[in-house]
């Protein structure tokens, strides 16, 4: 609502200045325009430090005294509008679900919403972070990039987009999306929590590369793996071949629960005895195979060796027994690709099956 007094400085029971003044005091938002006809230096200035927003002597023109009062009414609308403005534009902030920082020119903490402060460890409050430089509230930002490139940001005003920043680990585990952009002189910066994303986009490469039964390697990766193992300086790379004898007479004889089984038995044979540097895969239903970069012939016969009693001691404590068949390659580049090793291990896979 808009709202112009025009006061006479002069009157007959009291002071102009008091009348603006009860007038300040009850409706701070109304505009005051100051007539008078014995205008002072001193009067003049009270008025504006009550706040009158203009000071016109008589005689006046009426028409400039409207225009006076139409620019009072103007000024009064614009701020109420921007007023509205900003109410809602914090309103929003507070709602958004995505954390908002506004810094000045040289990184000090202007504002900061709900969202904003939910990203930081429990300990601080708004209060504790307004007015702080950004280095006092997260000074491990100096050893990394980061805290050149905001400085760049308000320096050129081009905005900066980081897709996942991992911040200090007394933050939390949390992986974040930070834009940042400069606002006047300073830096504005639009965070979003991606921790959840991130987990999801995880998962799904781990089940992308993994065998959902044994949680060993699939084929895919296992076919990757020996491509980039396909190099004179990972030579020689061993392969070992593993098949579960009988195991369709297993799932036919006693149900596919015990037939999986067998393959997890196996599969949890193969991780314990294999090492670090190895790769252990699921290749296709009751076929494993393990990627051996640097090793030698006497090294993968033992490993063969110890897969072989593991089985053994494995069905002491079952009522299945696990069989399986073993063969080996060894790539000393002596083949064209590691298929070709691939390929010699699994026919001496077949020829320990067959004996």
């Amino acid at each position: 609502m808009t709202a112009v007094a025009v006061i006479d400085l002069r009157l007959e029971d009291m002071s102009g200045l008091e009348v603006m003044r009860e007038i300040k005091r009850r409706s701070p938002g109304t505009e005051c325009i100051v007539l008078t006809g014995y205008a002072s230096q001193e009067s003049a200035i009270e008025a504006v430090n009550l706040g009158a927003y203009s000071y016109v002597q008589k005689p006046y023109d009426i028409e400039h005294l409207l225009v006076t009062i139409r620019r009072a009414i103007e000024k009064q609308e614009a701020e109420e509008a921007l007023r509205r403005s900003e109410e809602k534009l914090r309103s929003f902030m507070e709602s958004a679900t995505d954390g908002f920082f506004l810094l000045d020119s040289e990184l000090n903490y202007l504002e900061i919403n709900k969202a904003a402060l939910r990203l930081f460890p429990s300990r601080f409050k708004k209060e504790d972070i307004i007015g702080k430089n950004i280095l006092e509230i997260a000074p491990e930002l100096k050893e990394t990039d980061r805290y050149d490139r905001y400085r760049e940001v308000i320096k050129t005003g081009k905005s900066l987009f980081i897709d996942d920043f991992t911040p200090h680990p007394r933050f939390g585990d949390i992986h974040l999306a930070v834009r940042a952009f400069k606002v006047d002189d300073g830096l504005g910066m639009i965070v979003t929590d991606i921790t959840e994303r991130k987990r999801a986009e995880e998962r799904i490469k781990y089940l992308s590369l993994h065998d959902s039964l044994t949680d060993l390697y699939n084929r895919a990766y296992f076919e990757e793996e020996m491509k980039r193992l396909n190099t004179a300086r990972k030579y020689p790379v061993g392969i070992i071949m593993a098949d579960i004898n009988n195991l369709k007479f297993v799932n036919d004889a006693f149900g596919h629960e015990k037939g999986d089984e067998l393959l997890r038995r196996l599969a949890n044979i193969l991780t314990s005895i294999s090492r670090k540097e190895d790769a252990v895969a699921r290749i296709g239903g009751d076929e494993f195979a393990t990627i051996l970069p640097n090793v030698n012939e006497k090294t993968v016969q033992s490993i063969c060796k110890r897969i072989k009693d593991a089985c053994e001691d494995s069905n002491r404590e079952s009522s299945i027994n696990l069989s399986v068949s073993l063969g080996y390659g060894i790539q000393y580049g002596q083949y064209r690709d590691m298929q070709e090793a691939l390929k010699a291990a699994d026919d001496h896979m077949y020829k320990d099956k067959l004996y």
